[in-house]
């Protein structure tokens, strides 16, 4: 053999392997393990987190560091970060903040704290009346709600058109949490759930107003599940989540609410984030108390699985853009994605030319926690390659893309999918194989 075969056989020998940056990755927080609620971008880059202690995260670099924000030094306030409805800005400059004095075994007041500022300066204001503060949102500079409780129960929705210089009640409920969500001046919608000594539980209501919150009609009950994450696009479309896999969808402004079902998987929905009526994602965790993310890019048509860091439970989502998000979780964890969420699945590529298409079985199987496929392109393809569940449901989503000819190990970790059969199946070009794998938990 000479040299030029020797090396050029050499070559095609050659192998290479891509490691792309996790599609979401961990953040540093400066306040450990304090529980996190509600968060907000006001810009791609500027964020605020609502912490359990009545602090606040702030970050003008999207989330690079993460700094902390004490409205009123000399206060002991507790804020409700489950779920997360205690932080609201209006704008860049402007954002609210809403606890209870004492905490809540020692409750002496619900305040509110203002910025105007981003956050440099914040007035002080008790909400007389009431020993709880639970939630606030504004949807403008002007128009924004608070929710407050007594002692004995009684819930009061409190509303402002002044920025809140003044807050006249609009509504009172006794025995029962509500958290709305409002849309613009007038229209809204809110999950309440019924309040007992083992604390907030079902029967869960979703309710609508088209006056402000003066006036509330039922569009929903469930006996069983708590409901408790609620997000509406516009005026029309909206979705709401809660215990037992419950996810329901709506495009007539609630008066049906269709359930979701398709998603293949066993869980709960601790938080929400649709950036537009195609794409969004689903803070969600597994009875064991794992925590993954469910992401659509049909309207909920179909989901896949994302991975995330080791965490409790998502209590908070938001996104910017269709790739860039953030969440926040109970456990004092703040993740963020570049990439939608989407993990690039490690992938090996050896550049010998295989004589023809071919899927292989994957290996080890039964397997847990991970798999290694391997698969043939005898020329350039475009290839997809996918998990299926018994009911041929797609719950992953491992290739899409164009690749050229060579020989590809995936390497396959089902985090959130249960024990069981499922099947994978490559598509490239007109070459279409399906094998058997099996999950054992």
């Amino acid at each position: 053999m000479n040299a030029i075969a020797f090396f050029s056989g050499l070559l095609v020998l050659l192998t290479a392997s891509a490691h792309a940056q996790d599609g979401w990755v961990l953040q540093s927080s400066p306040l450990d393990t304090t529980s996190l609620g509600k968060l907000q971008f006001v810009s791609p880059t500027e964020g605020w987190i609502g912490a359990e202690n009545g602090q606040l995260l702030h970050t003008t670099n999207a989330g690079a560091n993460w700094t902390v924000v004490t409205p009123s030094p000399n206060d002991t306030v507790e804020v409700l970060t489950e779920p997360p409805f205690s932080m609201s800005f209006a704008n860049a400059s402007t954002g609210y903040l809403i606890g209870t004095l004492g905490g809540f075994n020692d409750p002496r007041g619900a305040v509110l704290y203002k910025t105007t500022n981003s956050g440099s300066t914040w007035n002080r204001q008790i909400l007389s009346g009431s020993v709880f503060g639970l939630a606030v949102q504004f949807v403008d500079a002007g128009n924004g709600w608070a929710v407050t409780g007594s002692a004995t129960l009684d819930l009061t929705l409190l509303r402002t058109t002044d920025a809140g210089s003044t807050w006249p009640p609009v509504h009172t409920v006794n025995g029962k949490l509500l958290f709305p969500q409002f849309v613009d001046a007038n229209n809204g919608w809110a999950v309440q759930l019924a309040l007992s000594g083992g604390g907030p539980g079902p029967p869960s209501e979703v309710l609508h107003t088209t006056n402000a919150g003066a006036a509330w009609s039922t569009q929903l009950t469930d006996s069983t599940v708590s409901l408790t994450a609620l997000q509406f696009l516009n005026g029309t479309e909206g979705w709401v989540g809660g215990e037992e896999s419950t996810l329901l969808h709506t495009t007539n402004s609630g008066a049906d609410w269709v359930p979701v079902t398709n998603t293949g998987v066993q869980f709960e929905v601790t938080s929400l984030f649709f950036l537009d009526s195609n794409t969004g994602w689903i803070g969600s965790r597994m009875p064991a108390g794992t925590a993954f993310v469910l992401h659509t890019t049909d309207g909920g048509a179909s989901w896949s699985v994302q991975d995330v860091p080791q965490l409790h439970a998502i209590t908070s989502l938001h996104f910017v853009d269709a790739n860039t998000g953030w969440g926040a979780s109970n456990d004092g964890k703040i993740i963020h994605t570049i990439t939608g969420g989407v993990s690039p699945v490690e992938e090996e590529y050896d550049a010998a030319i295989p004589g023809g298409f071919h899927l292989e079985q994957n290996y080890p199987n039964p397997f847990n926690p991970s798999t290694i496929i391997a698969y043939d392109l005898p020329a350039s393809s475009h290839v997809t390659l996918s998990v299926y569940d018994a009911l041929g449901r797609e719950v992953r989503s491992l290739v899409d893309e164009a690749q050229a000819a060579g020989r590809y190990k995936v390497d396959f970790a089902p985090t959130g999918l249960a024990s069981g059969l499922y099947f994978y199946r490559i598509t490239a070009g007109r070459f279409v194989q399906t094998r058997k794998l099996v999950l054992l938990r």
